[in-house]
């Protein structure tokens, strides 16, 4: 069998024209000097879900979403997988960085 492909590089999201799209980052570096975007809000909307039907879809309190959407609480990797899939959006559309 042949090997399998090579990883592919690391990459950062921004937003440009409102769009994210990937291009190679140059280290961890980067990421502290960018702006975390996020759009559980927008995409909640978009969904016609309130704040407490997302909650409840996601196990976490109706003031934790409250408090995401507000930029006042970056959340875990665990609690922004459950909100991707709950919106049956990609994480990177959610939260990534400009």
């Amino acid at each position: 069998p042949p090997p399998p492909p090579p990883p592919p590089p690391l990459f950062f999201f921004h937003a440009q024209d409102g769009i994210p799209d990937a291009q190679e980052s140059r280290g961890l570096g980067d990421v502290y000097k960018r702006q975390l975007i996020n759009r559980v809000k927008d995409y909640r909307k978009g969904a016609n879900l309130t704040q407490e039907d997302l909650a409840s879809m996601t196990g976490v309190s109706r003031q934790t979403i409250i408090s995401i959407e507000k930029n006042k609480f970056v959340p875990g990797l665990d609690i922004a997988m459950r909100i991707a899939e709950s919106l049956k959006t990609p994480i990177n559309k959610l939260f990534y960085f400009v």
